[in-house]
């Protein structure tokens, strides 16, 4: 994604059309240097007006709860051992700058605890909320 050869390829006219998209972007940032999520921030501000971004973030290590530094631990060392280390991480403050800076207008930031009813967390097994990503919603504005 950071090269110049691949990020042309989402510069496609097709998105670049009149209608509105949906863009997700879940579970990549984190592999990412701050620049090519700039980089590819902008090209989706370029997308039509009302076009919206979900986009996954993972928090830095003193906002997180000890589950997820836990969780971040075991998965970064994995992660690292295959040749793909977690290079980035942001506040939701920090996204929102990014976001507002690429020209995409922040609506809302969800944690993995407010994506079901809070009594679907009520379990009787072992999974459980934790705080180590942060999905953000923005879209394109109308220019």
């Amino acid at each position: 994604m950071s090269s110049r050869r691949r990020h042309g390829k989402y510069d496609a006219p097709a998105l670049r059309a009149r209608r509105p998209a949906l863009v997700s972007w879940l579970g990549v940032t984190m592999y990412l240097t701050s620049e090519a999520i700039k980089q590819t921030l902008a090209v989706i501000s370029g997308f039509a007006p009302g076009t919206e971004l979900i986009v996954e973030h993972l928090l830095p290590a003193g906002l997180r709860d000890e589950a997820g530094q836990s969780y971040a631990e075991l998965v970064m060392a994995a992660a690292a051992e295959q040749g793909e280390p977690w290079q980035t991480f942001l506040s939701v403050e920090q996204m929102n700058a990014l976001l507002l800076e690429c020209r995409l207008q922040p609506i809302e930031y969800v944690r993995q605890r407010e994506t079901i009813d809070p009594a679907e967390w009520e379990r009787t097994d072992t999974l459980r909320p934790f705080e180590l990503s942060v999905l953000a919603r923005a879209s394109v504005p109308a220019r």
